[in-house]
């Protein structure tokens, strides 16, 4: 099989662009080989989607209620006064990152788990440091190296988006220490693949320590982006994060999307688990035939794999993703989705 050419200009690490069309090059040379490369988590669970038809347009909704019925669903009810309303994991990100910019605050964000951190920080003007955390995931190495660079704040995905798998105690034990060693520190918590599943122990463990913010959406559990989004924060900082947060426009026709999602339609995000779990389960007995190191994945639909992503498409005939679409620098590992290909 004629393995399709990487971007000159990329050597031997490729971003999402220029893998799409590297993909599509390998789709046309070889349409018999098996696509493992899907992203687009509402197109792939299209099935799964629904769109409300009853419309409160006309029943005031305001973003308060939201917060409510939200924090209900995911089993943390009293956290409802300390929780404010977004579009999005990267809108209350656009909204933190400006905030904390303005105060000449450091932000320590992952160079491994998603390219629009970057970007977000960037358009703010935010001091950060990066680190990594793929394929081994040293928190204690990692909030240690923050600290040193002088990074009170540490934006990190809770579940850990590579590794399809949450935090374990020991690390949420390394986190309470690193917190409680200081009053300013701040770790971040990324939780939008939990699929909007209830907070689960971990998660609550950080919570309590007052110093952990925690942003999630709709995006991956209900299946519709930039709709809406919550962000907890402690209650020390309601000060610095409410105004802001409350003065962002607010639109009636998102609110009540997602208010019917939430009320109406409570079981989508058990749906969109099981059938990910289902396709996960799938994946794996394809994946399992390459002789190469993988990471011990128990939810999500990302398979990470110790080999490239010419050698999986020329010696196993699979397209998949290079790590490097997710910023990794390492060439030798690619992540396999189990997401069905929807032109398929």
């Amino acid at each position: 099989m004629i393995s399709p050419q990487r971007p000159a200009n990329a050597s031997e690490l490729m971003n999402f662009r220029q893998f799409i069309a590297w993909s599509e090059e390998a789709r046309q040379q070889a349409p018999q080989v098996e696509r493992y490369c899907e992203t687009r988590i509402a197109r792939a669970l299209s099935h799964l989607r629904v769109v409300p038809t009853a419309s409160r347009e006309s029943i005031p909704i305001h973003r308060c209620d939201l917060v409510r019925l939200w924090c209900k669903a995911m089993g943390i009810p009293s956290l409802a006064r300390m929780t404010l309303a977004s579009e999005g994991v990267r809108h209350s990100l656009q909204v933190i990152f400006a905030l904390l910019a303005k105060i000449g605050a450091a932000v320590a964000i992952p160079t491994d788990v998603y390219p629009v951190y970057w970007q977000l920080a960037a358009a703010a003007d935010l001091r950060v440091v990066g680190f990594e955390t793929f394929p081994q995931f040293d928190l204690f190495k990692i909030l240690d190296a923050a600290a040193e660079a002088g990074a009170h704040h540490v934006l990190l995905p809770q579940p850990l988006k590579l590794h399809g798998r949450s935090w374990i105690d020991r690390e949420v034990a390394i986190a309470e220490n690193w917190l409680c060693t200081g009053i300013r520190r701040r770790i971040i918590l990324d939780g939008v693949y939990r699929f909007c599943a209830p907070l689960d122990s971990a998660t609550k463990r950080l919570l309590e320590t007052g110093q952990v913010v925690f942003l999630d959406s709709l995006s991956k559990g209900w299946l519709h982006e930039r709709v809406f989004g919550a962000a907890v924060i402690p209650e020390r900082d309601a000060s610095f994060y409410t105004e802001t947060f409350r003065s962002l426009p607010s639109s009636l026709s998102k609110l009540s999307v997602a208010y019917e999602l939430i009320e109406q339609f409570s079981d989508i995000p058990c749906q969109v688990r099981r059938e990910i779990d289902a396709q996960r389960v799938k994946a794996l007995s394809s994946v399992a035939r390459v002789s190469s190191q993988t990471l011990p994945v128990e939810r999500g639909y990302f398979l990470p794999m110790e080999c490239s992503i010419e050698r999986l498409l020329t010696e196993h005939s699979m397209v998949t993703i290079p790590a490097s679409v997710f910023g990794s620098r390492l060439s030798h590992w690619s992540v396999a989705s189990a997401l069905r290909t929807a032109d398929l």
